[in-house]
């Protein structure tokens, strides 16, 4: 048996595609309101809106919950059924949960 074995059956792990360049224009300081602008699909941006927006104490709601609904989109074009693993990885699956995590 291997470590983090699905026991119970089920689909197996869903994986999102990496999206590199959203990512970068973060990591050099471009601000995520201009990357979610060019990348409107891009959970990591809304996250990162809503994590901003924390800091200043101002309502994140809007932008988490369109983080949130980016991702779902991501995963069930990646063949996601609304069931099974989504495996945390740095990269294309953190923006959709972090964006779950900042909205619940």
């Amino acid at each position: 048996m291997t470590i983090h074995e699905n026991l119970l059956g089920g689909p197996p792990p869903t994986h999102l595609p990496d999206d590199p360049e959203p990512r970068e224009l973060l990591a050099k300081g471009t601000s995520p309101a201009e990357v979610a602008a060019r990348y409107p699909a891009s959970s990591l941006a809304w996250a990162q809106l809503a994590d901003d927006a924390f800091e200043r104490k101002a309502a994140v709601e809007s932008y988490a919950r369109t983080g949130y609904h980016r991702g779902l989109d991501a995963l069930r074009r990646s063949g996601w059924k609304g069931h099974g693993p989504v495996p945390w990885e740095k990269g294309a699956t953190c923006g959709c949960a972090l964006s779950a995590a900042v909205a619940s």
